[in-house]
Order: structure tokens, then C-alpha cells, then sequence
């Protein structure tokens, strides 16, 4: 009787929906809808882009232990680290230049249990990173009710980002001219997408492209290409307490045994008893110690769950600044992100018009929760004014 052949089964999300894949070698790749995202035992789960923010760094060495260390104090820095301690994270190491190491670290979401709570898979990986995408490319593609773009360096992926569905052409653009020159600037990618390569169930007409994209199906996931270690809290805690039921079965296989063996050695029974006690106490200490050790990852979660809002990063910010420039008549000069304040200058034709200029990025809609202040412009001698605008977190 043959042995039947086993795959691969993976969980991702896609234009319409949830997808199942099959991926058995030598059959074609199977594929059914799934009303919502339901992943067990043996399955790949591809965690949404919009759930996972990508974070590309430059780090000024090629020591793995420094690099460690360094990972860390740049998360910390931005708000994802606390207490020394990197939980919810996967740092993908991409190349090393110079006594330098770009990485890119994972953010999954500390609350992914209530986000997906039918979800209780063997591996986990952003759904960026298992498909089959171009060298030098951008590749956009739809999740549901958000765009998708992936950026790769080589063949590596580098960078994602997540945008409505229902933005006009004109939007999709700004923001994937955003993404590229932030990506430029940073060093991420050293030249403007070779391959700009769009899905075949999206309209092309709908992103507002000035030239016509490579279309084409992305087709059956990649699971050779996922590398993430990450798991939800849910996902350790199920494995601890696997290993504690094993871990007591044998202890009650060997009470069995010993009972059987004091049925005929009566007299060794009270010392094999005392041993045995022991033995269960050194069990139970050592559980309730695990359990302890969980108290502070816990704590960890919580605080990581307020800075995970795309909002806040410099290159959404710098999309919605320059959004709302006008036509003509200003230019800026400084745009700085700190985690304290953002900091906007530039040079305005006139006092008015930079007024006019301030009230448009302090009416952002994605910028509502962000105080803005502007001094009085200083007036240049050549008629046009220096303005600074100021924003801080309310």
C-alpha cells in the first residue's frame, strides 16, 4: 500500500480574502477560499503585512554580538523594545558593507491571540516575505482592503508597506514615490526599482501608473522562503505546558511502577516514597519558576502595544508634509523626526502663504492627534519667509 504524499499547507491573505494552499512536490499547488483566517497544527500562517511593521537599519558594524546589542538599542530608541527584551521581533540580517550590517526587523503584533484567535499554527511568517518576487523589484498586490508593496534589494526583501484599497491613483502614487525615496535616502535600496511588477487582480489603471507595469499572476505561496523564528505568546505557552504534561506522565508512569514494586518489596516502599516526593516537589518548583518567567514578557507586550501604529513613523509623516505642499511658493529646506517633536522648515514666497501652508499639515487627518506650532515666519531679504513648524504628541 503506497504511503500517501504530504505537503505543505499555507494560511495567507489575498484580494478577496483568506486562502488555503496545498503544496504537495511533484502535483500542482491546490488552493480553497476560507471565510476567515483558520490555521492548526502543521500549517504555515502568512500574518498579514498591515499587522506586521517592517523597520530596515543600518548598523555601523559586523560583529554579531554588536549587531545584537545595536538591534536592540536602535528598537528601544523607536519604541518597540523595553527592558531589554525584544519579544515580539524577527531580525532578518540582509547584507554587510563596509564594516556595516543592514538588517530589518519584524514587529508582529503583542495582541495577535485577539487578532486571530482561531489561528494556532506551527509557523508564522509575514505574507510579504513567501512570495515569489523580482530581483531589484517592487512588487504591489492586494490584501483584502489594503495595498501591498514589497520592495527587495537583489533578492531579498527589505521593506513593506501597507495603504487603503480605496485611495485614488493619484494617492497610490505619493505613497509609493514616498516609499522609494525614503528607501534611497536611508540606503535600504541603492536604486530605484529595476521591475515594478503588479498582480493580475488588481486594475493597473486604478494605481495611477505613468508607465505600464509588468502584470502578472504572483501565483502559490513560497514556504522555503519564510525564516521568521517568531511565535505568539499562545503558541510558547501551549508548548510549555505540552512539555509539562509529558514531563508528569512519565512521573506517574514511574509511581505506577513503584506501586507495583512495593506490592512485592514492602520494605523499601516508605524510602522509594521520600525519593519520589522529592523528585515531585523539585517538578513543581520548577514549573511555578517557568511560570514566573512569563510575568515580565507579559508587561513586555503591553507597553510594545501602543507604538506599533504605522502613524508615527518618519516616512508616513513625510508622505502627509509633503502631501500638503501647494502647487508652488514653498520649499522646504529640514525635515527632522525625533521621538520628542517634528521639526519643518522652509522658505514660503510670503508670510501668508506659509500660514496657509502650516494649516493645511496641522488639518492632516492622519496628524489629528499631533499639536502643531508655528512662530511668527521671519521675513529674508529677498522678500520671500523663513517659517518653522513644530509638532509634539498630545
Amino acid at each position: 500500500m503506497s504511503k500517501k504524499a504530504t505537503g505543505i499547507r499555507v494560511v495567507r491573505p489575498w484580494c478577496n480574502g483568506w486562502e488555503r494552499w496545498e503544496l504537495i512536490p511533484s502535483s500542482p499547488a491546490a488552493v480553497r477560499p476560507l471565510e476567515l483566517a483558520v490555521a492548526g497544527e502543521g500549517d504555515l500562517f502568512a500574518v498579514p503585512a498591515r499587522q506586521v511593521v517592517a523597520v530596515p537599519l543600518w548598523l555601523d558594524s559586523d560583529d554579531p554580538a554588536v549587531v545584537d546589542a545595536s538591534v536592540l538599542l536602535e528598537m528601544e530608541v523607536r519604541g518597540f523594545a523595553s527592558e531589554g527584551a525584544l519579544p515580539d521581533a524577527a531580525v532578518r540580517q540582509i547584507t554587510k558593507e563596509n564594516g556595516r550590517t543592514l538588517v530589518v526587523v519584524a514587529v508582529f503584533p503583542p495582541d495577535f491571540e485577539k487578532r486571530f484567535p482561531d489561528v494556532a499554527a506551527q509557523r508564522y511568517e509575514v505574507s510579504a516575505a513567501l512570495l515569489p518576487l523580482d530581483e531589484d523589484s517592487l512588487t504591489v498586490w492586494r490584501e483584502g482592503g489594503e495595498f501591498v508593496a514589497a520592495y527587495t534589494r537583489g533578492r531579498t526583501l527589505v521593506y513593506w508597506t501597507t495603504w487603503d484599497a480605496a485611495a485614488t491613483g493619484r494617492e497610490v502614487q505619493t505613497w509609493l514615490r514616498s516609499a522609494t525615496l525614503g528607501l534611497l535616502a536611508s540606503g535600504v535600496i541603492t536604486r530605484r526599482p529595476v521591475h515594478v511588477v503588479v498582480d493580475d487582480g488588481l486594475s493597473v489603471s486604478d494605481l495611477g501608473f505613468d508607465f505600464i507595469p509588468v502584470v502578472r499572476p504572483l501565483g502559490p505561496p513560497v514556504p522555503d522562503a519564510a525564516q521568521c523564528g517568531w511565535r505568539p505568546a499562545s503558541a510558547i505557552e501551549a508548548e510549555r505546558r505540552k512539555l509539562g504534561r509529558a514531563r508528569f506522565r512519565r512521573i506517574g508512569l514511574a509511581v505506577a511502577v513503584a506501586y507495583a514494586l512495593i506490592a512485592a518489596v514492602a520494605g523499601g516502599y516508605l524510602a522509594w516514597l521520600h525519593v519520589q516526593a522529592a523528585r515531585l516537589s523539585a517538578d513543581v518548583d520548577s514549573l511555578q519558576a517557568e511560570a514566573a518567567q512569563i510575568q515580565p514578557i507579559i508587561r513586555q507586550w503591553q507597553s510594545v502595544g501602543s507604538s506599533i501604529d504605522s502613524r508615527r513613523f518618519p516616512l508616513e509623516i513625510l508622505r502627509q508634509v509633503v502631501e500638503s505642499l501647494p502647487p508652488q511658493g514653498i520649499r522646504l529646506t529640514i525635515f527632522d523626526v525625533t521621538p520628542e517633536r517634528i521639526t519643518v522648515e522652509g522658505e514660503a514666497i510670503s508670510a501668508s502663504h506659509a500660514t496657509r501652508y502650516f494649516e493645511t499639515v496641522s488639518h492632516q487627518g492622519g496628524m489629528t492627534d499631533i499639536d502643531w506650532q508655528m512662530p511668527p515666519p521671519a521675513l529674508l531679504p529677498n522678500n520671500t519667509a523663513r517659517f518653522q513648524i513644530v509638532g509634539t504628541s498630545r
